[in-house]
């Protein structure tokens, strides 16, 4: 449950022209994860000790919940103007970047107070995620979404049916995986993210196609 509320923080202290830049390097990240992953594997063949050794690293993150601190943009939001202040003057000074000048944070307040009051008189609950026009994207996310993972993480888990070493196949398999995460960071930056979306989709869709021709006659598969 760390993966969204972590994105979701980079996010809130981004700018929305490097948001698809930036939100494409947690994905590297756990591609490299995957790699160490299966050398783990290989030479922890005891599950308990395997999980073990997977878990201990994570307890790092614990003091983060203290040490990191909270979104500027939520802060705002609640209308805590002073820590909000605090946070983006200590984040100028770790950048040894010249204090914020008190105007600046003037300006900032006047604009949250409008914008909190206009989203007073205009809230919006869960519920209308399934109200149109929002009905609509909420389809198209959701389905895109669960159509990614079953994808994924079926091809994923299949890998142990491969010939060979298993933890030999899934090493290769995220070794494959890094160009798929670190092209999207030249893509996303010249053309958007729809336009590649919506070509990864269509590709992925012909290779599944693709995929039942070349297998057909065999046990696993109906012949087509």
């Amino acid at each position: 449950g760390f993966w969204l509320p972590s994105v979701i923080v980079i996010f809130e202290y981004l700018t929305p022209k490097h948001r698809s830049n930036i939100g494409n390097w947690p994905p590297i990240f756990f591609t490299l994860g995957l790699i160490v992953l299966s050398a783990m594997a290989y030479f922890i063949r005891d599950w308990r000790w395997f999980h073990a050794s997977l878990m201990v690293p994570t307890l790092v993150a614990v003091p983060f919940m203290w040490l990191f601190p909270e979104s500027v943009r939520w802060l705002l939001s609640v209308q805590n103007y002073s820590k909000a202040e605090e946070v983006m003057q200590q984040v100028a000074r770790r950048n040894k970047a010249e204090d914020i000048p008190e105007k600046f944070f003037d300006d900032i307040k006047e604009q949250s107070i409008a914008d909190n009051l206009k989203n007073e008189t205009n809230s919006l609950g869960f519920l209308d995620l399934f109200k149109p026009p929002i009905l609509t994207v909420t389809l198209v996310l959701g389905s895109m979404w669960f159509s990614f993972f079953l994808v994924y993480f079926g091809f994923a888990l299949s890998t142990r049916s491969l010939a060979g070493d298993p933890y030999l196949n899934f090493f290769i398999s995220s070794l494959f995986e890094l160009p798929a995460r670190i092209i999207p960071l030249w893509l996303l930056s010249r053309s958007g993210s729809v336009i590649p979306c919506s070509i990864a989709f269509a590709l992925g869709s012909l290779m599944m196609v693709g995929m039942l021709i070349l297998e057909a006659g065999t046990s696993e598969y109906r012949e087509l």
